[in-house]
């Protein structure tokens, strides 16, 4: 497999470091409980074919159009978190995927330290000084804006 980035059917996913895995929704994408599951399955095989356990995940949720609560179920469960995440920075623009964060936080709750960010640059660096203890569960590390 070529770890280069790989393509679901709503996201464009690459390693960018050893343990930063960037992850750009398509212009639009609509994401159904269904390509959530395609997504991790895609993420799994991916970071295995790397050889990385662990990732700290830079989510540009700004293209998309719109997520439906059990992917957002999904991505926010405890299975997951535990999988693979370390920690999680979500870069938003605008009334939708401002308000697909946020809902994503108050709602969901994910067991991860998770931001909300209007760049990548300080998501990045935000992610870069997260460990896989950082906060760990800690209900007041996940900021909304």
């Amino acid at each position: 497999m070529d770890t280069s980035s790989i393509t679901t059917s709503v996201s464009t996913i690459r390693l960018v470091q050893s343990s930063v895995l960037h992850w750009t929704y398509h212009p639009g994408a609509v994401v159904s409980l269904e390509a959530a599951e395609e997504e991790v399955k895609a993420i799994e095989t991916y970071l295995k074919d790397c050889g990385v356990q662990h990732v700290r995940l830079l989510i540009d949720i700004r293209p998309i159009r719109s997520i439906s609560r059990k992917a957002r179920a999904l991505f926010s469960s405890e299975a997951i978190s535990e999988k693979f995440v370390i920690a999680l920075g979500l870069v938003i623009k605008g009334p939708v995927s401002r308000m697909i964060g946020n809902f994503y936080l108050n709602w969901n709750q994910p067991m991860h330290p998770t931001r909300l960010f209007n760049a990548l640059a300080p998501a990045t660096q935000w992610l870069e000084s997260q460990t896989r203890e950082s906060d760990r569960f800690s209900p007041s590390v996940n900021k909304a804006i």
